[in-house]
């Protein structure tokens, strides 16, 4: 393997971790998906977040092998255009990502009824970088801890 002399740099370009993390995502999709009870959330989890892998992936491996550091000459404005494209397809396969695992999440814990895709402001609030989603999850969590620490000397006790 060469060295840029900059190891995020030689990370990028010749470690394999992105690629080979695939098949370990891919895994814990079908596992996830698998465990998961609602219809809704094993759709966003193996119809969007694994597809949206995919094309992450694609982009990456496009974008690291149009600019390798041995490559001398600039992009000519074919390649540039594409790897263009294929930053911001990667950008929006990235939000998107997050935001099938938002929806899985808002399907599996019944975060908000009706839960209607086709809403404007139901899409909006399905983001796990949005503050309101995020009070949602976080009540959600709190209130299933605070029910397992009432159940938790119970447990206990039967040891």
């Amino acid at each position: 393997m060469k060295s840029t002399g900059d190891a995020d740099i030689d990370k990028f370009y010749y470690g394999h971790e992105f690629v080979s993390s695939g098949l370990s995502i891919g895994r814990a999709c079908l596992h996830l998906r698998d465990r998961l009870k609602t219809v809704g959330a094993k759709r966003h989890v193996a119809e969007g977040f694994w597809k949206r892998h995919g094309m992450l992936e694609a982009s990456w491996l496009f974008l690291r092998d149009r600019t390798s550091p041995e490559r001398k000459a600039p992009l000519d404005v074919h390649e540039a255009e594409t790897a263009s494209i294929h930053l911001n397809a990667y950008y929006l396969n990235l939000r998107g990502s997050l935001d099938n695992l938002a929806w899985a999440l808002a399907y599996e814990f019944k975060l908000k009824d009706p839960l209607d895709e086709d809403d404007a402001k139901v899409r909006r609030w399905a983001s796990l970088g949005g503050g309101e989603f995020r009070g949602d999850v976080k009540k959600q969590v709190c209130d299933a801890l605070g029910s397992y620490s009432t159940r938790r000397p119970l447990v206990a006790s039967t040891r």
